[in-house]
């Protein structure tokens, strides 16, 4: 391999012929101090598995906006991966960026690189068309009719509709012309979701190789590109996804680097994909077909191949579901919330029993399902059972191992015991909508310690990177939540942008009568008060709220003139909002956004689209889910202040990314306005102020 001097060069050297080569690039001195940074912490790559995983080959950036953060980890990370012989994984928290580095930046940078750098983009199985299950919904597209009888109960619970089977034969033709990859996000239409979910599949309805219709398959087609690519774009759920199950639609984490773009999503994203639920009386229902449908599968095998003991074992958990259910219901466990949390994630003496009998029966049904199954894959192999005849079975199999592996997932979490000085799970009941079902879950509630296991220890190395990622000033609270505060040679770097806060905005504090606690008051003040700020603002404009009660209060409030300017979300998509939003503006025009969360994040309106940015009050996340209260209480616990550690610190955080939304050029100019006198009357207040960019500070009136 190259030294650690020669690897430098050729990153100046591919840095060089990127600004030279793509016209309007401006070099800045934060992107070149981002380079550098992950370029030394990509020299310590683990080569070996068994090399030490402290931290030494893991960077934090901090990139804010303006820095320029995507050539500031790709042109390093493609050098150092390709001279290391690594793939490079890059993955991002929104759809939206993932389709922008696979169509627009690795396309510009790549072409500047010296050699042929191959990238793909990974999807889920979900998003391609399964052909063996377009060809059972559809049959035979040269068949006028089709569709002229009551279709298989196994794919559709009613029959369809005729503008269902048109498109069926449009999505046939298309496939057979190879005119469609079979890729849901490339077809020239919208397929609904209720029909595309008859015709794609996921990894337990998939019979593999054995599939008559595997050469054709458009996921194996994507998979075999994807692992032959040099970089492969994909998602924070994805890539959690193939660590925690081992998948091979991504190499194994010790051969790859990993850049993590939106970093800061990446804890919820960890947290949320090793949560597990599962409906009480729903499993019951679907208990009572299962042993019908498995007696159709042995059926169709040799006697020699059944499986004994099924339908018994079935029938206990069954019974076991129906006996919790009603113990359940006659608790009387669920108050206006509808959730029951089980305090410090344990259980009581009787709902512990009851728990380890259904983790048991649970895993033993799905043992036997498994020997089921293999036991048709065997006759498949043996040609006692034609792939063609099997195919149907082995998709409903993939509806039944979903649920099974759900409920076994769910009770397992139930009874294990919190780790020794480790925090525990959160488990729960909630009452469903209906008021009928009863719904289990369980979580991890933070994601330090599934990342330690699945990434951090196993990755050739790792590049965080956001532009909000430090709270309060500082690193300790991501790293903290990821459990890199636990590896002692973990990098963090920020770096500035390259804006002039104090010359392009300005920031005001109203004087305001009431506090945001005091919720009537303080939105009607809002209400008298917002005409006069919006009014003096001709072009765009963007109101952020916390919530949404006080957002459509606000709204009956202002004046018809104003209200005609105002785009609320809600009343169209996201996209359609932005849309309009833009046109109006463009064409002169005052428009103002009312938004929530969704608005405040990942929005990018330069210039006169957002001149001003408002907001309601300050973030604080509500405090009432059972994930918040179990890692509070887990705080408390420990002699921890869940308002300092915890809610303070993911405020800063969301204020921050709502701020973020005036300044996206250096051309940009406005104000940020805050009716929230917290910031002014309360210690915590001046702290968050102090976090936001260097804004000129005006008096509030």
């Amino acid at each position: 391999m190259l030294t650690d001097e020669a690897l430098k060069q050729r990153v100046r050297n591919f840095y060089s012929r990127v600004q030279a080569g793509i016209p309007g690039f401006k070099a800045r001195y934060g992107q070149r101090e981002m380079i550098a940074g992950i370029a030394n912490t990509l020299a310590r790559t683990r080569l070996k598995e068994d090399e030490p995983a402290d931290g030494q080959n893991v960077i934090v950036v901090e990139g804010k906006t303006g820095v320029g953060k995507t050539i500031g980890y790709l042109i390093p990370a493609l050098v150092m991966a390709k001279a290391m012989g690594k793939k490079l994984v890059v993955s991002t928290g929104t759809v939206s960026l993932q389709e922008q580095l696979y169509e627009r930046d690795l396309p510009a940078l790549t072409k500047h690189f010296g050699e042929k750098i191959e990238y793909a983009l990974a999807k889920g199985r979900g998003r391609y068309l399964c052909p063996a299950r377009l060809n059972q919904v559809a049959g035979n597209a040269g068949q006028d009719g089709l569709f002229d009888d009551e279709p298989s109960t196994g794919v559709w619970e009613r029959k369809p509709e005729e503008k269902e089977i048109k498109f069926l034969r449009k999505l046939v033709k298309e496939f057979d012309e190879k005119r469609w990859s079979g890729d849901r996000d490339v077809f020239p239409e919208t397929i609904p979701q209720d029909l595309w979910s008859r015709v794609t599949t996921d990894s337990g309805g998939c019979s593999g190789r054995r599939c008559p219709h595997v050469t054709e398959c458009p996921y194996f087609k994507a998979r075999a590109t994807i692992l032959s690519a040099d970089v492969i774009v994909a998602n924070h759920d994805l890539v959690l996804s193939c660590l925690a199950s081992e998948s091979p639609l991504l190499p194994a984490p010790s051969e790859v680097i990993f850049i993590f773009d939106e970093a800061h999503h990446l804890p919820d994203v960890a947290v949320a994909r090793f949560a597990t639920h599962a409906p009480v009386q729903g499993s019951i229902r679907w208990l009572e077909r299962l042993p019908g449908f498995l007696a159709r599968v042995m059926t169709s095998m040799p006697a020699k191949r059944n499986v004994n003991g099924v339908g018994e074992t079935i029938k206990a958990l069954e019974t076991k579901l129906k006996e919790l259910h009603s113990a359940l219901r006659t608790a009387n466990l669920f108050g206006e919330k509808k959730i029951y949390r089980f305090p410090n994630g344990e259980l009581q003496d009787d709902m512990l029993v009851i728990a380890g009998e259904l983790a048991s029966l649970s895993q033993d049904t799905g043992r036997l399902v498994e020997k089921v199954r293999g036991g048709l894959e065997d006759a498949i192999e043996a040609g006692e059972i034609s792939a063609v005849t099997a195919e149907p079975l082995i998709r409903d199999f993939g509806g039944y191992s979903g649920k099974l592996a759900a409920l076994i997932d769910v009770w397992q979490l139930m009874i294990r015991e919190r780790p020794e000085n480790g925090p525990p799970l959160a488990k729960w009941l909630e009452l469903a909508a209906d008021g009928k079902d009863i719904i289990v879950h369980a979580s991890p509630i933070t994601a330090s310690g599934v990342l330690r296991k699945h990434l951090w220890s196993s990755a050739a190395a790792v590049v965080l990177a956001s532009a909000t990622v430090t709270t309060l000033g500082d690193f300790r609270f991501y790293l903290k939540k990821t459990g890199l505060a636990h590896l002692p040679k973990v990098t963090t770097l920020s770096v500035q942008s390259p804006f002039n806060y104090a010359e392009q905005g300005q920031l005001e504090v109203p004087r305001m009568r009431f506090d945001p606690k005091e919720a009537e008051g303080h939105t009607r003040e809002i209400g008298t008060l917002l005409p006069k700020y919006l009014e003096s603002w001709r072009r765009g404009s963007l109101v952020l709220f916390s919530s949404k009660r006080q957002m459509e209060a606000v709204h009956s409030m202002i004046p018809d003139h104003l209200k005609a300017d105002v785009l609320m979300q809600g009343t169209m998509s996201r996209p359609d909002l932005i849309e309009n939003h833009r046109r109006r503006v463009d064409s002169g025009s005052r428009s103002i956004l009312f938004g929530l969360a969704g608005l405040g994040e990942g929005l990018d309106l330069p210039g006169a689209l957002c001149e001003h940015v408002i907001i309601a009050k300050i973030p604080f996340p509500p405090p009432d889910s059972p994930l918040e209260e179990a890692l509070a209480e887990w705080v408390e616990k420990n002699k921890g202040n869940p308002f300092s550690e915890l809610t303070l610190p993911k405020a800063g955080l969301i204020l921050i990314q709502w701020v973020g939304r005036l300044i996206r050029t250096e051309e940009d100019r406005g104000r940020i306005t805050i009716f929230d006198r917290r910031l002014t009357t309360k210690a915590y207040g001046a702290r968050l102020l102090k976090s936001l960019p260097p804004f000129n500070r005006i008096q509030g009136v």
